[in-house]
């Protein structure tokens, strides 16, 4: 998988379609904040930030949105 897709795919939250790139033992630190290790953590975190996002952008009425081509599309 071309690393272009990876990153359109982390970035817009579908992360079950790169999963299988991730190690069990898989660390990400966010610097400054916190340490994440292991699969089920760093998935259950992504799945958390990327939720909260779309609740926040829907909330403050920004009219962006997720669309189905996997890229961010103004509404109008």
């Amino acid at each position: 998988m071309p690393l272009t897709d990876i990153a359109t795919y982390f970035s817009t939250g579908q992360f079950s379609r790169i999963q299988q790139h991730f190690s069990q033992t898989i660390t990400w630190e966010i610097v400054g904040e916190q340490q994440l290790s292991g699969f089920d953590q760093v998935l259950k975190h992504l799945d958390l930030c990327f939720a909260i996002a779309c609740f926040n952008a829907e909330a403050s009425g920004s009219g962006y949105k997720r669309s189905t081509s996997a890229e961010f599309a103004k509404t109008a």
